[in-house]
């Protein structure tokens, strides 16, 4: 049973009849296994009839209700997405030549979706739906084109809905599926929607509502397939325990197809400078068709409740998530790629000679990322490195894999070659068998301390680390702006459940921030949070019981005390692997923090929503700066003061990679514009910008040339 929503995104060319009555050529294959699926209330069908258009809208926030609207010709909206806008009788469905559309031009031949040129309508989709409502019959045509790569799909789906239970019966189709080549394959799916490319066993797309009565599971990809695993691993519901999605869990000897994927690529690379340049562009054009459709509406929905239903947070930071991914694409769009591998040259010793400095890849890579941000970190540091002409092993952590798995898929609809990325689900202790095997000419791995410290042994040093942090915050002296220093802390904190490598793990007050009462305020809006809206929730690596003990441990220490919450959510069904912890503070004083015997416990980073907080006054900065200088981990940090002196002090003293600096100071945020990762270690990595991605996905290789004249009076001189 698949539900068939707003999030599985069924959208095409029109088939059917169009407006004018003019029929569309339609090829369906249908072969004798149907299936049954169920038709949410978030699914909205849109459809143009000869007087205008009539669309079928099931409303997200009345799941049972449907609607009838008629809408005049031109632009319309629905449910806040702005659809083509045709107007009627301009465009022309037998040729699929629109002559007039708000969202870009239209030329013949070529069409243009959001600025976005798909090159002759490369990908093909139909979809023909009709509706049954209070008697009447209407018939709507999903009209909305998917912009297409290297290869060209045409995926033609038929579907009946009735509105009075709604249910659907889905016919299986044939898709013909073009490789790089334009050869044409045929393989049969049970998949509509956006994501066609070729799989090797039977799949949907993920719903992001499947549940334990509707469960999910995933794939592997390896050599341009998808794949399945003799064995397989439930990943439980983190809201209830319910077994609602089985992911592959490779074993050894399943490896080899991986291994001689991974080392048919050569050290240099599928591209570089001197090299299959044209996939410089290439990526560009992929990043430029993917950035537009993250800007979808239904695109970008479907990705932020994927994201929610797996790592569950806020919609809020769901879809913030979900915009930094798109904005990172539309950055590296157009030449932005090739303006990566820029080189320079300096001229030589005699005519004849320069030398030319080159960013080169290292050929084959893995990428390790966890489970927090699901799609915002696997995409920024895989597409860096495929933008260098890296090929990439992606292994994802399995609670959230699916997540990029459904990005994968949009990659390859927006022309990324599907044998650029090998996609892994696997334990520990396989995956690192696989590296040992592969032995990868850097991996970047983002997660815990331990295992980066491992990987880096495991490695011989291959390998750049976006590792976990303690991440600090220090108010300065001046006290403004009270209410908005109060409400970042707490975001810093607790958003996400504390679930951020960047989350602030302690916070240094200044004595005139705590006689405002800031410790009460951040107690206010900690209360806030609820678990029915996510702004509190799921701990997915530490348990309840571990955080609690932990704090148990902190109050020991001489003059502490909880400043507000140390208690298991109330009235919640999150299993006992996971966490359930209140927004919690523990206050320590200072002169305990900077005890050796203290330290250790003070700084251990707890993984949830759960910080330290202290107190010092301008006589005790300089056991602050030595607390900071003590501390591990060097990835995010904030000075809040607008005391330009106050805050040069704390600076020039420490070392964060990624430190906010004023009144508006943050620890958390990693958008795309600008450098975001650790600093004082050589294997530190970072992401998202030109420069990290030149950091951790390429090298720097200089190649002199000589090429004469020598002087016609040259000789042999004597040895030397």
């Amino acid at each position: 049973m698949t539900s068939v929503d707003d999030g599985t995104m069924n959208v095409g060319y029109p088939s059917g009849k169009s407006a004018d009555g003019t029929s569309i050529k339609k090829f369906t294959i249908t072969s004798e296994d149907v299936s049954t699926s169920t038709m949410t209330g978030a699914s909205r069908n849109i459809g143009h009839s000869s007087g205008g258009h009539a669309t079928v809208e099931h409303d997200k926030h009345k799941s049972e209700e449907e609607t009838i609207r008629d809408y005049a010709s031109g632009g319309h909206t629905i449910g806040g997405h702005m659809t083509d806008g045709y107007t009627a009788g301009e465009y022309a469905f037998g040729d699929h030549t629109p002559k007039e559309e708000k969202s870009g031009t239209y030329t013949a031949g070529d069409f243009t979706t959001h600025g976005i040129t798909s090159g002759k309508h490369a990908t093909n989709q139909q979809t023909t739906r009709e509706h049954t409502t209070g008697g009447a019959t209407h018939e709507t045509i999903d009209d909305h084109p998917v912009p297409s790569g290297y290869y060209s799909n045409d995926n033609y789906e038929s579907l009946t809905a009735t509105a009075a239970d709604n249910t659907a019966t889905k016919t299986h189709t044939t898709d013909f599926n073009y490789d790089t080549t334009g050869t044409a394959t045929e393989s049969a799916t049970s998949s509509g929607g956006y994501f066609t490319d070729t799989h090797d066993e039977t799949s949907t797309e993920a719903d992001p509502n499947f549940s334990g009565a509707e469960p999910t599971d995933g794939f592997n990809l390896v050599n341009g397939k998808w794949t399945k695993t003799n064995k397989t691993e439930t990943i439980v519901d983190p809201l209830n325990g319910e077994a609602f999605m089985t992911m592959p869990l490779t074993q050894k000897d399943e490896l080899d197809p991986f291994v001689e994927s991974m080392t048919s690529c050569p050290k240099h690379g599928l591209h570089n400078p001197l090299k299959n340049v044209e996939r410089y562009v290439m990526y560009g054009e992929v990043s430029a068709k993917a950035g537009a459709m993250f800007r979808e509406e239904k695109v970008a929905d479907y990705f932020a409740r994927l994201v929610q239903r797996t790592s569950p947070k806020s919609y809020f930071q769901a879809r913030n998530e979900v915009k930094v991914t798109g904005k990172f694409l539309e950055n590296f769009s157009g030449d932005q790629v090739r303006f990566l591998a820029r080189s320079f040259g300096v001229p030589g010793d005699h005519l004849g000679q320069t030398s030319f400095g080159y960013r080169w890849p290292y050929g084959p890579v893995a990428l390790i990322t966890p489970f927090n941000f699901p799609i915002e970190i696997p995409v920024l540091q895989m597409m860096g490195a495929l933008y260098m002409g890296n090929k990439v092993l992606l292994k994802v952590d399995s609670k959230v894999s699916i997540v990029m798995q459904e990005t994968l898929r949009l990659l390859h609809e927006c022309g990324m070659p599907m044998t650029d990325v090998d996609f892994i689900n696997s334990d520990g202790a396989v995956m690192n068998d696989l590296l040992l095997r592969i032995k990868p000419r850097n991996t970047l791995f983002t997660g815990s301390q331990a295992v980066a410290e491992k990987l880096a042994k495991d490695l011989n040093g291959r390998i750049k680390l976006e590792d976990a942090g303690f991440d600090w915050k220090v108010l300065g002296p001046d006290v403004r702006d009270f209410d908005y220093v109060a409400w970042t802390s707490d975001q810093d904190a607790y958003a996400c459940s504390g679930q951020k490598c960047s989350a602030q793990s302690v916070l240094f007050m200044h004595r005139n921030w705590v006689k405002a009462g800031l410790e009460k305020k951040l107690a206010e809006l900690a209360n806030r949070r609820k678990l029915s809206d996510l702004t509190i929730g799921p701990v997915l690596t530490v348990t309840t019981k571990r955080m609690l003990d932990h704090a148990a441990a902190l109050l020991k220490i001489p003059g502490s005390r909880v400043a507000f919450g140390a208690e298991e959510l109330e009235s919640h069904t999150i299993p006992e692997k996971y966490g359930a912890l209140k927004p919690t503070a523990i206050f320590v004083p200072l002169k305990e923090f900077v005890k050796p015997e203290n330290f250790e416990l003070v700084t251990t980073e707890i993984f949830g929503p759960f910080q330290v907080l202290t107190e010092y006054d301008d006589n005790e900065l300089p056991q602050v700066l030595q607390a900071l200088e003590r501390m591990n981990a060097h990835l995010t940090a904030a000075v809040v003061s607008n005391d330009q002196d106050f805050t040069n002090e704390v600076l020039a003293a420490t070392v964060n990679g990624t430190t906010y600096s004023g009144i508006r100071a943050r620890t958390t945020g990693a958008p795309q514009n600008h450098w975001f990762g650790p600093a004082g270690d050589p294997c530190a990595g970072g992401i998202g910008t030109p420069e990290a991605i030149k950091l951790v996905w390429s090298c720097h290789r200089e190649i002199i040339s000589d090429v004469g004249p020598v002087p016609p009076t040259w000789t042999i001189p004597e040895a030397t």
